[in-house]
């Protein structure tokens, strides 16, 4: 069985963001967060947050020190076994 996700998230920093990132995921997994690397293949994408309205015309945010953070991941074979 082959499982991803994909989860979405706030941050200031890369730091922050991967900390974050491996909370969510081992609380998930059920193990800790120190273990994700050996259960996961994580990829984080970070974006500016757009504060306009006009989606053609998009204004980011200089007032904010967080970026959108999407984090994106498939779970190494052996991790998803079947019942």
């Amino acid at each position: 069985m082959r499982a991803s996700f994909e989860l979405n998230l706030l941050a200031s920093t890369l730091i922050e963001a991967k900390k974050a990132a491996y909370e969510h995921i081992s609380s998930f997994l059920e193990c800790e967060p120190s273990d994700v690397p050996d259960r996961a293949d994580v990829e984080l994408r970070i974006k500016t947050i757009d504060i306009g309205e006009d989606t053609k015309k998009p204004l980011w945010s200089e007032s904010t020190d967080l970026y959108e953070i999407t984090v994106y991941g498939t779970l190494k074979q052996g991790v998803v076994r079947p019942l």
